[in-house]
């Protein structure tokens, strides 16, 4: 006579049909909640690593200072990049570096350096990158720019918001890279706009991470984090 195997009991069942145990559901709910945890953690992180470099300045003289755009005409930069223009020429007055390197897609770039010259700086201290459309490109061509006076560290000038992104760009370039944030920015002096900035800023961090350039970028990457 064949022998069958019947039982109703709750833990039969399972064993026999695969149920999860309560073992096996206690370590998936503690790992969506550690991934949920990352997920809020990282951002909250970059962020404030982002609102940590808006009052940077310079504390020692570099070969150049790169004024990072922000738009504007070819006889008038946007207000936003006239008051980084601004700091980047108070900065060459005070002796901090003896050339200008101005950043943005023409014609606004001409804009801004027809506006460094009407301000006082000379015309020989004041070098066009007139190609960039994003930050890696305003650093990456500003290098080209100035190679031929041999420049291996910078001053970025730029609004505070975009310090923290930008230097750590500039240093994977090889600068030897410091931050300058513009005072009275109009972007940082309004709180809407610096508190959607400041998170735009960690969106870029990721998205230059991943994408912007591939390498090396995830090098920079992973020395944030330590992922080496």
């Amino acid at each position: 006579m064949p022998m069958t195997c019947r039982s109703n009991h709750p833990l039969a069942l399972a064993v026999l049909f695969g149920a999860p145990s309560a073992r096996v559901g206690r370590l998936r709910a503690r790992t969506a909640m550690a991934l949920l945890l990352l997920v809020g953690l990282v951002p909250g992180a970059l962020y404030l690593r982002v609102r940590g470099h808006v009052d940077d300045q310079p504390t020692e003289r570099a070969d150049a200072l790169i004024v990072l755009g922000a738009g504007g005409t070819a006889t008038r930069p946007s207000p936003v990049y006239r008051n980084r223009l601004d700091h980047a020429r108070r900065l060459y007055e005070q002796g901090f570096a003896d050339t200008i390197v101005v950043t943005e897609l023409a014609p606004a770039s001409e804009g801004a350096r027809r506006y460094l010259i009407t301000g006082g700086v000379p015309e020989e201290a004041v070098l066009l990158e007139d190609r960039s459309t994003t930050t890696w490109e305003n650093l990456r061509f500003a290098g080209e720019v100035a190679r031929e006076r041999r420049v291996r560290s910078v001053i970025v000038v730029s609004c505070g918001f975009h310090l923290c992104r930008a230097t750590r760009m500039a240093r994977e370039l090889g600068f030897d890279a410091q931050g300058a944030a513009a005072p009275g920015s109009p972007i940082e002096a309004d709180p809407e706009k610096r508190r959607l900035q400041s998170r735009l800023e960690v969106r870029k961090m990721f998205a230059h991470a991943l994408y912007e350039p591939p390498w090396p970028a995830n090098t920079w990457w992973e020395r944030q984090f330590g992922m080496e």
